[in-house]
């Protein structure tokens, strides 16, 4: 049970830092500047702002998974309390729902190369 809890001290060690930059690629997504990202060409711009508006959702979801989580963390380090487990395991299936939505995503809005000779 030890290696478990190391695992999960060094996930929450970071995970305000990961919130804030999910929160920061969010604002960027939702304001139609995407990270560069092979596969999406620029004639496709309605495509393109679509694929713009679900990666922004599901990084902003991350974003306040994180920092909610990072807060818990620090109140129960506060107050001597142990962390949870339940509520690791819920944090875990809500990141992984995250991420079969930006899976999704992708598959949606990705350039289907046509088979032209």
């Amino acid at each position: 049970m030890e290696s478990i809890e190391v695992v999960i001290s060094i996930i929450l060690q970071f995970s305000g830092i990961f919130g804030m930059y999910y929160l920061v690629r969010a604002i960027f997504m939702f304001r139609r500047k995407k990270f560069p990202t092979p596969g999406f060409e620029e004639d496709r711009k309605e495509e393109n702002k679509a694929w713009c508006r679900g990666e922004g959702t599901v990084c902003l979801y991350w974003g306040i998974l994180l920092l909610l989580l990072n807060a818990y963390a620090w109140i129960t380090a506060y107050t001597g309390g142990r962390l949870s487990l339940i509520v690791v395991i819920v944090f875990l299936l809500l990141l992984c729902a995250g991420y079969g939505g930006r899976i999704r995503n992708n598959l949606k809005y990705r350039n289907r190369k046509s088979n032209t000779w």
